[in-house]
C-alpha cells in the first residue's frame, strides 16, 4: 500500500521549494510546523454494528513516511468489524493499544501542526480531540477541487479525489488507513501552493466548499 505516493510528481502545478516555504506569508502558523495526515479505521458496535468505533489510527509526514500506526483495543463488544471497509478482523485488534494511550500519543504529534486528512471532523470526533481550524487541511472540503474533478454534486471520496487529481486508484479491495493518508497528503502536496494561497488571502474558511 503507498507504492504509489511519488515523491516530487508535480502536474504541471507550483511547487514551494520546501513545505515551509508555502506557509510563509500565513503569520498565524509557525515557520517550523510539521505536516501530518491521518486516517482512522472503525469497526461497528451495538445492534447490527451500526455505532462506530475507533480501530485504527494512522499517521504519515509530509513525505509519506509513516508517524503512527496503531491498532485500538475496543472498550466494548465489536458486532462487526467492517473487514470490507476497514480492513479490520479480530485478529487486528487482539494485541491493540488502549484508546486513551492512542488518543495521547496522536494529540501529542499534531500539536501545534498541521493536520491534512479526508473528512476530517469524523477523525476528531471519534479521536475526542480538538485541533485549531486553522491547522487542519481538509481534502473532503477544498472548493480548489471544485473544478478539477467529476462530481454529482455530492461530497467527493478520497478515492475519487485520487483517481481524478492524482490518476491514482486507491481502496481497489478494503480500506487501509496508512494508503488512505498517503493519499491525502499526497493530494495536499499537489495542491499546497495554491490551497495555502488561497487561505491567506481569503481566509480559512474561504476555502471550504459544501460542493
Amino acid at each position: 500500500a503507498g507504492s504509489y505516493f511519488v515523491d516530487g510528481k508535480s502536474n504541471g502545478k507550483t511547487k514551494a521549494s520546501s513545505p515551509n516555504d508555502a506557509i510563509l506569508n500565513n503569520d498565524e502558523i509557525r515557520r517550523d510546523v510539521n505536516f501530518y495526515a491521518i486516517d482512522c479505521e472503525m469497526v461497528g458496535i451495538g445492534p447490527n454494528g451500526a455505532k462506530s468505533l475507533l480501530a485504527r489510527v494512522s499517521l504519515v509526514d509530509f513525505h509519506g513516511n509513516i508517524v503512527f500506526d496503531s491498532y485500538v483495543k475496543p472498550n466494548q463488544p465489536v458486532t462487526d468489524y467492517r473487514t470490507k471497509f476497514s480492513g479490520i478482523t479480530e485478529d487486528s485488534l487482539k494485541d491493540a493499544k488502549s484508546f486513551n494511550w492512542v488518543r495521547q500519543q496522536v494529540n501529542d504529534i499534531i500539536d501545534d501542526n498541521i493536520v491534512i486528512g479526508h473528512s476530517l471532523y469524523f477523525d476528531f470526533k471519534i479521536l475526542k480531540i480538538m485541533h485549531p481550524r486553522g491547522l487542519t487541511r481538509d481534502t473532503s472540503l477544498f472548493k480548489g477541487f471544485k473544478t478539477s474533478i467529476s462530481h454529482n454534486g455530492g461530497t467527493p471520496s478520497l478515492k475519487q479525489l485520487a483517481k481524478d487529481l492524482l490518476g491514482i486508484t486507491i481502496q481497489t479491495n478494503d480500506h487501509n488507513s496508512i494508503e488512505d493518508a498517503r493519499a491525502a497528503m499526497n493530494i495536499y502536496r499537489e495542491y499546497q501552493v495554491e490551497w495555502e494561497g488561497s487561505i491567506v488571502t481569503n481566509g480559512i474558511e474561504s476555502e471550504l466548499s459544501a460542493w
